[in-house]
């Protein structure tokens, strides 16, 4: 490659050349540029889709994550690797122009949807029949269980 670059491709290139070789002299630099890039893409993300868990109104952005809605969300995150890491969805999301699709879920309805359903969505199959009826507990013990465990 001479200078200067004969073509666009040769600037691609060059300025590839040029990228891998700081990130290599400055490894520390990079690490911290990629946390601050994936905490501004992931912060945007959240915004964009609501900042509240669309299950169970979670609002504390530690416990938020984004959620494919028909799933298919571990194929288009190794898709998006591209046979590397990283591959951030948020990143995916914000240069896409914030695609229809997605939600915000907390962590836990995230990891529950995957395993057989939200028990926010679910919540009737999992009050026991008392709970169901109020407190008709005939025990009189209130939630405790009669069998004493």
């Amino acid at each position: 490659m001479g200078w200067p670059p004969k073509s666009r491709e040769e600037i691609k290139q060059n300025r590839k050349a040029c990228t891998y070789r700081w990130r290599d002299n400055h490894p520390g630099a990079h690490a911290i540029y990629c946390r601050n890039r994936h905490s501004r893409d992931r912060d945007a993300a959240l915004r964009a889709y609501g900042s509240v868990c669309a299950c169970c109104g979670e609002s504390r952005t530690v416990f938020l994550c984004i959620d494919h809605i028909n799933g298919g969300g571990n194929t288009h995150r190794r898709s998006l690797q591209n046979g590397r890491t990283g591959g951030s969805i948020n990143h995916w999301l914000k240069r896409q122009g914030w695609p229809e699709g997605f939600q915000v879920l907390c962590r836990n309805c995230n990891w529950a949807k995957s395993h057989g359903g939200c028990p926010h969505v679910k919540v009737e199959e999992y009050l026991e029949p008392e709970e169901k009826a109020g407190s008709n507990d005939p025990n009189g013990a209130g939630s405790a269980r009669s069998d004493g465990k």
